[in-house]
């Protein structure tokens, strides 16, 4: 909380040519270009995304360029709303107890390779396990600060690759600017709400309200 720091010139990004709020953004898709960097997509790969949040759609984002085929899966409608308008090639799946038939039906009659979760749900991160095909891979970008067991057997039996993905590199933040630069990553309409930062304490809490449909919210100073 200080008007200036210093910081070694190698972790500064110089982000010319960027807008605001895509400058804003750039840290969580950031995040999101390493954890698909961490998943080694090829072409051929079928990818399910766990969670349409800001990470996951960062996900999406990146993993698109690859060219495979992408579905997304939320317990929220809303969100899969917007990943209908802002990438229509994206399949949508509202978690419901025929998950693995759905899955199946759109992914021509398998399950998908890779498996981004970034729910940071226990729950959601131990029955990946039940969606990823034999042979496939599960990154984990959600953090569950707590301890995820899974059936080894069944682990076992689908020959798993199980990868964690943690924050960024240097070359994912250039990365993600050069992308944004280029326009081969659009941001609009990723943030949602705006705060004035003498509303913070009054209006933080409401961003949890479901009805405020929130997907990126930026304090504005």
């Amino acid at each position: 909380m200080q008007e200036y720091i210093q910081y070694k010139s190698t972790h500064v990004h110089l982000a010319n040519g960027l807008d605001d709020d895509q400058v804003s953004l750039v840290e969580p898709l950031a995040i999101a270009a390493h954890a698909v960097d961490r998943a080694d997509l090829i072409a051929t790969d079928t990818v399910l995304v766990i969670g349409a949040g800001p990470i996951g759609l960062g996900v999406i984002a990146n993993a698109r360029l690859i060219g495979v085929k992408i579905a997304v899966l939320d317990l929220v409608q809303n969100r899969l709303d917007f990943v209908n308008r802002k990438f229509p090639e994206v399949e949508t799946i509202l978690l419901s107890e025929d998950l693995v038939q759905h899955l199946k039906a759109v992914f021509d009659g398998e399950l998908p390779t890779v498996i981004f979760d970034a729910t940071g749900s226990k729950r959601s991160m131990e029955n990946s396990f039940n969606l990823i095909a034999h042979g496939g891979t599960i990154v984990f970008v959600g953090l569950f600060v707590g301890t995820v067991s899974f059936d080894d057997p069944n682990f076992h039996r689908k020959e798993i690759t199980l990868k964690a993905s943690r924050n960024a590199t240097a070359s994912d933040f250039k990365k993600i600017i050069q992308l944004l630069r280029s326009g081969e990553i659009n941001t609009d309409g990723l943030i949602t709400h705006r705060i004035a930062f003498d509303q913070l304490a009054d209006k933080f809490d409401s961003l949890y309200l479901p009805e405020e449909n929130l997907i990126k919210a930026v304090i504005n100073f």
